[in-house]
């Protein structure tokens, strides 16, 4: 039952714009899926959480029905996906960015990127965030959704180097930077969704640091600027 509730539950998650109230999940995954249809708030909150590189939670006092249920990772485009060694390598997909963001001016048969979101690549990638089964359209709304909120310029953010290090940062939530993976930042993390570092922005603790909209698009820019 674990994995068919982590599986559907970041495919349904996805394809509602990548957040849910914890109740509206439950609802979805018990009429829709015959042997979840015992399952109870409590039990799918703590599967969740045994799942934090997939899921973010977020109470914030709102009662456990009314917790917001997160992606907690970002799916990325390989930006040398000509050049590059492919899955398990690289674990980005090889699209046209310009698709994502309906702006490719070539037909699907002549651009050079690609416009195939179930290629033999990005199947493999799909397939282990267990977003190999939503519909094409939806998952390139929900893309698209992620690339917006990170386009958008503001400051560069300062990552923590403690956090990075082998002892961690002995600040704990007084910290006032950033705790992320520093080779994920650096697009070179060869442990991907099993690193014990954090790989999201969203996080409870990174987003209690800065106010959530500012640092979302801070992070673009710093990622699209100096990376």
């Amino acid at each position: 039952m674990d994995q068919s509730v982590v599986r559907n539950a970041v495919q349904i998650i996805a394809s509602n714009g990548g957040q849910l109230t914890l109740s509206d999940l439950l609802n979805i995954l018990k009429n829709s899926i015959s042997p979840l249809s015992t399952l109870n708030v409590d039990t799918l909150q703590e599967k969740l959480n045994a799942h934090p590189h997939l899921f973010e939670l977020d109470e914030a006092g709102r009662g456990k029905h009314q917790t917001k249920v997160m992606l907690a990772f970002e799916v990325q485009i390989c930006e040398q996906s000509r050049k590059c060694n492919g899955f398990p390598i690289c674990k980005a997909l090889h699209i046209c960015k310009y698709f994502i963001q309906d702006k490719c001016r070539a037909s699907v048969n002549k651009c050079s990127f690609g416009h195939d979101l179930h290629s033999s690549h990005n199947l493999a990638v799909l397939t282990e965030l267990h977003l190999e089964q939503i519909e094409p359209l939806k998952l390139k709304d929900w893309i698209q959704q992620q690339h917006n909120r990170r386009s958008r310029p503001s400051r560069s953010p300062k990552i923590c180097n403690f956090y990075n290090t082998a002892g961690g940062c002995d600040q704990g939530e007084n910290c006032s930077f950033l705790h992320l993976c520093r080779y994920f930042v650096n697009r070179s993390c060869k442990f991907g969704s099993k690193c014990t570092r954090s790989h999201t922005i969203r996080s409870n603790r990174n987003s209690g640091s800065v106010q959530l909209s500012i640092l979302s698009y801070t992070f673009a820019f710093y990622w699209h600027t100096y990376l």
